[in-house]
C-alpha cells in the first residue's frame, strides 16, 4: 500500500526554504516525501538511493545533511535520519499517535537517544529558530566596597548607600582617588576606636564624606598623627 505524505503549500513561502540552493530544496523535499519516511520522523536513509533518486552526488548530499544538522532541520547519524519537526506536522489523532509510538519502539535505543539528544530546539516551517538571548552581565556596584570598608570600622554602620552618600563619594573619588579614600576611611576608623588617640568624634558616612574636617583631613594622615600628647609622654604646661 502506498504511503501518502501531505505537504503544506506554504512551504514555498517559507523564508528558510526560499534561502536554500536548488539542490538543497530538492533534498529537503526528498527527506519528507521519500518511500522510507515515517510518522515519527526517524528512518533509515540510504545515501546511495538518495543519490539515484535526486541526482545529487554523494559528497554534496553529505554536505547538505551537515547544513541541515547545523540549521536544526534534519540530523543524520549512522545511516539514520531524523527530520526534526515531522511529529509537529502530524495529525494528533489516536491512530497517528499509536503509529508514532510503534515506530519509535522499533528504532535502536542508541540511534533514538542520539537523534533526539543532538538537537532539542523546536523547529517550525513557519518561523525561524530564535537565537538564544544572552544573559546580561550584572554591573559591579562601585559603591559597595566603600560601604563595606566603612561598616568594618564599627563607627556608625549603614545598610545601604543613600543617593547623597553616592554623590559625595563620587566627588571625593574624583578629588582624591580610590586608594586615598579607602586609606582615609581606614585611618579614621582606627583613630576613633583607639584609646591612644585624641580624636573621638563619630560621624555617619555621609558626614565623613561631606564635612571639611572629615575625609579630607584623614586622606594624607596616619593614625600616629592623632596620638594624644599625654600618651606620648609629652608635658604640656
Amino acid at each position: 500500500m502506498a504511503k501518502y505524505r501531505p505537504i503544506k503549500t506554504s512551504i514555498w513561502d517559507d523564508e528558510y526554504i526560499l534561502s536554500l540552493k536548488t539542490d538543497e530544496k530538492l533534498f529537503f523535499v526528498y527527506l519528507i516525501t521519500n518511500n522510507y519516511t515515517s510518522l515519527c520522523g526517524i528512518y533509515t536513509l540510504s545515501i546511495r538511493y538518495a543519490e539515484m533518486a535526486t541526482g545529487i552526488p554523494k559528497k554534496r548530499i553529505l554536505e547538505i545533511l551537515e547544513k541541515f544538522k547545523i540549521d536544526n532541520k534534519a540530523i543524520y547519524h549512522n545511516g539514520w535520519v531524523r527530520v526534526v519537526n515531522t511529529q509537529k506536522h502530524q495529525n494528533p489523532s489516536p491512530h497517528i499517535m499509536t503509529g508514532i509510538k510503534r515506530e519509535e519502539a522499533n528504532i535502536p535505543l542508541e540511534i533514538k537517544d542520539t537523534l533526539y539528544r543532538i538537537h532539542t530546539l523546536p523547529y517550525s516551517m513557519d518561523k525561524p529558530i530564535p537565537k538564544p538571548i544572552p544573559k546580561p552581565i550584572p554591573k559591579l556596584n562601585i559603591y559597595t566596597p566603600f560601604l563595606t570598608l566603612w561598616n568594618k570600622q564599627c563607627v556608625i554602620t549603614h545598610k545601604a548607600m543613600s543617593e547623597i552618600m553616592k554623590k559625595n563619594l563620587d566627588r571625593c573619588l574624583s578629588e582624591f582617588g580610590e586608594e586615598k579614600v579607602k586609606a582615609g576611611i581606614a585611618t579614621y576608623g582606627e583613630v576613633v576606636r583607639g584609646n591612644q588617640y585624641y580624636f573621638k568624634h563619630k560621624w555617619t558616612f555621609e558626614e565623613f564624606l561631606s564635612r571639611k574636617n572629615g575625609l579630607r583631613v584623614f586622606v594624607d594622615k596616619k593614625p600616629e598623627d592623632y596620638v594624644s600628647a599625654k600618651k606620648m609622654g609629652v608635658f604640656i604646661s
